[in-house]
């Protein structure tokens, strides 16, 4: 029997060697592939195999020449007194949201805001009293704070309050801009900026929230390694999120984002296509930013901008306190 096995060993021992090694690398490719994808999920390409982490609550990310802005139509907290209303920017140096997407290098910038009148007539005189972190324009326009710096691989988020008289609330216009000061804070943000026009409205005004996603729309979907999509709006309910889900399926550092802002997170609903949580509560965001993933590749193939759109939907009911409020569109 042995001497029968030595044989066989012999003529076919370097068939089994090599039929041995494939089952190796075959498992090895696998378990590799498996990691590689579980990596991949949790990264979110704004640019073709890039992502960007730098962004804000209401400015949007701009190319590095652009200067005509998209206008952001928000809903400024009055002071206690009344006489002024504040609007508070955060500028930060990760996936707005999730604090694990942070930038590995650092990014020195400068933010910049401008005084526009609504109607295109001069500045009215109270403009003069507009503040950025507690410093009146006084005669400028425009006013630029010293660099700032976000530091490489440590999440940070920068507050910036910007405070107008009630008198001209509804007569002018913010231009906001953050922007790097050298070559080397551009090239880790992708040669892009921060801006925003941003108009103000009543905070009882606007009770309403919508959903938009805020990738490139002249890259189609199929484009990236996952979509980002933001949640905006004002007033106190419940918002509800829901996506077909052999389409895309929603990232779960959302859900646990708002685990730590909600203090009742039992108020979160989440099933395999839809989230549904409370909004416009105290120290509640009215922004929020958040990221889907493929599905499957098949799905994303040719589906143009128009056909994501329809992939997901935002619906939101007011709470019976704020149902009678008008919303403006």
């Amino acid at each position: 029997m042995k001497r029968q096995m030595s044989k066989f060993v012999n003529k076919y021992g370097m068939l089994l060697l090599l039929i041995l090694t494939v089952a190796i690398l075959a498992v090895a490719g696998s378990y590799a592939a498996y990691v590689n994808f579980s990596s991949v999920k949790r990264v979110v390409s704004t640019g073709k195999g890039s992502q960007v982490y730098f962004s804000s609550n209401y400015l949007y990310l701009v190319g590095k020449d652009e200067t005509s802005y998209g206008m952001r139509k928000i809903a400024p907290a009055v002071t206690q007194e009344g006489n002024y209303y504040s609007v508070m920017i955060q500028v930060c140096n990760y996936v707005y949201g999730n604090t694990e997407q942070v930038n590995a290098n650092k990014i020195d910038y400068v933010l910049t805001v401008t005084l526009i009148s609504s109607d295109g007539s001069s500045l009215p005189e109270d403009a003069k009293s507009v503040s950025l972190n507690g410093v009146n324009f006084g005669e400028n326009q425009t006013v630029t704070t010293s660099q700032a710096t976000l530091p490489a691989g440590q999440a940070k988020m920068d507050t910036y309050t910007i405070q107008v008289p009630a008198a001209i609330k509804d007569t002018i216009k913010l231009q906001v801009v953050a922007t790097p000061v050298n070559d080397a804070s551009y090239a880790t943000v992708e040669n892009q900026k921060l801006a925003a026009i941003l108009t103000m409205a009543e905070l009882r005004l606007t009770n309403n929230w919508t959903g938009r996603f805020i990738d490139d729309p002249n890259v189609l979907p199929a484009g990236y390694d996952g979509l980002n999509y933001e949640i905006s709006g004002n007033g106190e309910g419940m918002v509800t999120i829901s996506w077909d889900s052999d389409v895309v399926q929603l990232s779960p550092w959302f859900v646990e984002d708002l685990k730590k802002e909600i203090s009742d997170s039992s108020k979160i609903i989440t099933i395999s296509n839809y989230c549904k949580f409370p909004v416009g509560g105290e120290n509640q965001s009215n922004a929020y930013q958040l990221q889907f993933y493929k599905a499957g590749a098949d799905s994303f193939f040719n589906m143009s901008w128009d056909e994501m759109k329809t992939k997901v939907n935002v619906t939101y009911s007011p709470s019976q306190t704020e149902s009678n409020n008008q919303t403006i569109e």
